[in-house]
């Protein structure tokens, strides 16, 4: 298997993990910027330019890239992998790229980039679980429950014995990390601890170690990295309750894997009753890493990808030569597709390279016959009955003129017969722009969309074939639920701390956006 991974060549983050676990399912060509002197001092790492780690092949991945010319000669990707870190954009353009695409966001609390990434994949996973409906609701499909793990290698027991009560590695910045602090310091009052910051790898691991226990606090409830890695390591974890929002106690046991505290003067009783207790510590670091060594290693994540995408495909990556694939507009119908609505009654004639797709129902709206069968292909009058609504995957419209009704009513129904994620997939002239008032700027379609509650993500210009050749837009677009502003300010909404940079962000977006 080929795969292509998109991202930042971050040595000190999940990236790393994440490319060494999928490098024992295939051959891993990495893409994207380089983690270079800049992104050290962005970490406070200035003085560790042994960080310094350069992707297989160096490009920025926005959409003024495209994908299919930076790939070595030859080499063609079974599945694209991105994954987020550091609100950079993983948008490069894909076209002529037919296989699986999937989408990791990590710290989408931070990253209203994430959100827009995503629409780009066909299968889109969320490392905390409460942003799984957040980023369904702004028009991702395919969104699943994918938390971090543990690398065995890296996280490993270390042979040293414990040179103090408690450990904590890790950030203490005042502002984000408040709590953390003020948690840290009670325990310091009473107990010696040991606390890293900067240190990776095998520094990483004997730090933790260092401790009869180990100390955490996620500051934004999050379920973080040092979780699974503390307890792959076989240390106690002491860890606030605020990560249970995220699935913390669905993975984990409280009193049988980890320690869970809900105030200072609750960590300092569980600190009490462990930190002389050796047997009850063993107990409870021995039944934590046979777990996280069963369940959650990052090679049991980047499983749970390959059996999720396979289970996801409408079929097979559809063979080269079929109608579909060779259509202007049919080309970018998603892989996940299985039921689609045509609109006007356009595509029957392409009811079998359908059901090679792995389409299991088609239904047509129009004059030309269907040589429908009554069961999976169907033809219909418009508009569809009220149990069609949130049922289809895809609506296709290839032609204004054979579309049963003005667009505006058009792009309504569609979005009451789409699922949340499905994709609206149509062709325009420029004779149709200035039909629907919109002069002769494709760019104004943007908006025009939106209002409509829909993501317009994807428009390509292209020239018609045959005597009446003219150029067309191909635009795909995305039913949403909700505004990027108004999911992003829900989510900063649950975090205990104030960061107003994602709002920042978007201050200058249209409201609707």
């Amino acid at each position: 298997m080929n795969i292509c991974i998109l991202a930042l060549a971050n040595p000190i983050t999940w990236t790393a993990h994440y490319v060494k676990a999928f490098r024992e399912f295939g051959d891993v060509v990495t893409v994207g910027p380089d983690f270079d002197r800049g992104f050290l001092v962005t970490c406070g790492l200035a003085d560790r330019p042994d960080l310094i780690r350069r992707n297989d092949i160096r490009v920025d991945l926005t959409q003024t890239t495209r994908l299919v010319d930076e790939l070595p000669a030859g080499w063609v990707p079974d599945l694209i992998v991105a994954i987020s870190d550091f609100g950079r954009a993983l948008r490069p353009d894909m076209t002529g790229l037919s296989c699986p695409k999937v989408y990791l966001s990590i710290d989408t609390w931070q990253s209203p980039v994430d959100y827009m990434d995503a629409l780009h994949y066909d299968f889109v996973f969320a490392a905390q679980k409460s942003f799984v409906p957040r980023i369904r609701a702004t028009g991702s499909r395919q969104v699943s429950w994918l938390p971090l793990g543990c690398d065995p290698e890296l996280h490993a027991p270390c042979a040293d014995e414990p040179v103090c009560d408690v450990s904590f590695a890790g950030s203490l910045v005042a502002g984000v990390h408040d709590e953390r602090i003020r948690h840290l310091e009670a325990v310091a009052a009473r107990y010696e601890v040991g606390a890293y910051k900067g240190v990776h790898d095998r520094d990483y691991a004997q730090a933790i170690c260092s401790g009869k226990l180990t100390f955490n606090h996620s500051a934004v409830n999050d379920l973080n990295m040092r979780i699974f890695e503390a307890l792959a390591m076989g240390v106690p974890l002491l860890t606030n309750r605020g990560a249970e929002m995220n699935g913390l106690l669905e993975l984990f046991e409280e009193g049988k894997q980890l320690l869970v505290y809900d105030s200072p003067e609750h960590l300092l009783k569980l600190v009490d009753g462990y930190v002389g207790d050796v047997a009850a510590r063993e107990a409870l670091s021995e039944g934590a890493r046979r777990l996280v060594l069963e369940k959650h290693t990052y090679r049991h994540r980047v499983e749970t990808i390959l059996a999720t995408v396979a289970a996801g495909l409408s079929s097979p990556v559809p063979p080269e030569g079929d109608g579909v694939s060779e259509n202007l507009i049919l080309c970018h119908i998603p892989c996940t597709a299985s039921s689609l609505l045509d609109v006007g009654g356009d595509f029957g004639e392409f009811r079998d390279d359908f059901s090679r797709r792995g389409v299991k129902e088609f239904i047509g709206i129009g004059e030309k016959e269907l040589c429908v069968d009554g069961g999976a292909f169907q033809q219909m009058t418009w508009p569809l009955e009220a149990r069609w609504t949130d049922h289809f995957d895809g609506v296709v419209l290839g032609d204004l003129n054979s579309a049963p009704a003005p667009l505006g009513e058009v792009m309504d129904e569609a979005h009451r017969l789409l699922q949340t994620g499905g994709t609206l997939l149509m062709a325009l002239t420029p004779g149709d722009l200035q039909s629907i008032g919109l002069g002769d700027d494709a760019a104004k379609l943007v908006d025009w969309f939106r209002a409509r509650n829909f993501n317009l993500f994807e428009m390509v210009q292209e020239q018609s074939d045959g005597p009446a050749a003219c150029e067309i837009y191909v635009i795909r677009a995305v039913k949403r639920e909700r505004t990027l502003r108004s999911v992003v300010s829900e989510g900063l909404a649950e975090i205990p701390i104030e960061y107003d940079s994602p709002m920042e962000f978007l201050k200058n977006w249209p409201e609707d956006m």
